[in-house]
């Protein structure tokens, strides 16, 4: 399975100030997609077919040297340059990966046991941090009140840069199972400008020394199309 497929089921990761990513991914539409950047290296992740209970997600790795200006006459082209282009299938309701298939390879691929635990994150509630939790664009007064912005990360959506966007922030603390993500702590950001959009638009996984990994989304947008049809 792709590197970014495994970590995106950790983005498959709707009240007010709770949030469930199974639910926010159920809601979006064929087409949607996000476009991560992780150390030089891009990964485009698109909703391919979405129907009842089961998502099937395309995914698409690529150096970040070759970022197209225009991704569906890139896909038209093959997604040239690419180094894995791939699809999986997940089962919202039991939350199993039922299948995955590479199109690089032309061939089925087997599920990898230890990238389940992963699917753990389907089911977690996601609790909205408030304003004052929030980290803020500046250094902290040593006394009084304080008054610094918000930070909030850049919107890239349908080809346009916003920097003053609305974003909702939401943590929570994987359970302590003994795996990589055992009592880590996820942090994602979603718009509330777009109806309706499944993905984040920035994220973070910490520990305790709040070390950790970051991701950010360079392009996002709805209705891509795609070549590729879903294996038999």
């Amino acid at each position: 399975m792709g590197s970014f497929l495994a970590f995106l089921t950790f983005f498959l990761m709707i009240s007010l100030n709770a949030l469930s990513l199974k639910d926010k991914i159920s809601n979006g539409r064929a087409g949607d997609y996000i476009v991560t950047e992780q150390n030089h290296f891009c990964s485009l992740i698109r909703i391919q077919k979405i129907e009842a209970q089961k998502i099937t997600i395309e995914e698409i790795s690529f150096p970040e040297r070759l970022l197209p200006n225009n991704f569906e006459a890139w896909l038209k082209a093959d997604a040239k340059g690419n180094t894995s282009w791939s699809v999986a299938e997940f089962d919202l309701s039991t939350n199993n990966l039922l299948s995955c298939f590479s199109y690089t390879k032309n061939t089925q691929l087997i599920p990898n046991r230890e990238d389940s635990f992963l699917l753990t994150i389907l089911d977690l509630q996601f609790s909205q941090i408030p304003d004052d939790e929030r980290r803020k664009i500046g250094v902290a007064p040593q006394e009084g009140q304080d008054t610094r912005k918000i930070w909030t990360p850049p919107l890239y959506y349908e080809g346009k840069k916003e920097l003053k966007t609305k974003f909702s922030a939401y943590k929570t603390t994987y359970p302590k199972d003994g795996s990589i993500l055992s009592g880590k702590f996820i942090e994602l950001f979603f718009t509330d400008l777009i109806d309706s959009f499944p993905f984040p638009h920035w994220g973070q996984v910490t520990d305790a020394s709040e070390a950790g990994i970051k991701f950010r989304v360079i392009a996002s947008g709805r209705n891509l199309s795609s070549p590729k049809n879903p294996p038999l």
